[in-house]
């Protein structure tokens, strides 16, 4: 088994998840028929295209467990590797408990149960407009969906 840092395995996921997206994009442009469509998804550079989506695959690893991260190493590489280092602490989702929210209270969605942070400390009967619900009844119906369990293992844990 091979050990490697958090650092160079979430920049590795990156680099893996960057190729293969880039790979789909030329693919999609091959597929447009006239000039004018490649010109619309052509608009932004190609250096602030790629900028954006490294940024936005960095923070898709951002507080996702260290075996998450093995396992996806394991998926794309086939390799067994222990990945070493500290996750960033995420808040918990005050839906399902598990800790998958960068912030409380700034319209962070939660992975796992969908619930839109609209308040740092929410209470169980206020509605809330951003989720159509109060937290109490989207908890509820919460309990009645099935989540994957490779969804449950990319946060640490549950509180």
């Amino acid at each position: 088994m091979i050990k490697i840092t958090r650092t160079f395995a979430i920049e590795l996921l990156i680099k893996l998840k960057y190729i293969s997206t880039k790979l789909s994009t030329h693919i999609l442009l091959d597929a447009f028929d006239s000039e004018t469509d490649v010109l619309l998804m052509q608009q932004n550079t190609p250096e602030k295209f790629e900028s954006e989506m490294l940024q936005y695959f960095k923070m898709k690893y951002f507080g996702v467990a260290n075996d998450y991260l093995a396992y996806c190493l394991n998926q794309y590489l086939n390799i067994q590797c222990e990945i070493d280092g500290l996750v960033e602490a995420l808040e918990t989702c005050p839906c399902c408990t598990y800790k998958t929210l960068p912030t409380l209270g700034e319209y962070d969605i939660c992975e796992i149960c969908h619930w839109e942070s609209d308040s740092i400390n929410p209470t169980l009967d206020r509605y809330s407009s951003v989720n159509q619900s109060c937290l109490l009844d989207y908890k509820e119906a919460f309990k009645q969906k099935i989540v994957t369990p490779i969804l449950l293992k990319k946060y640490v844990n549950k509180t």
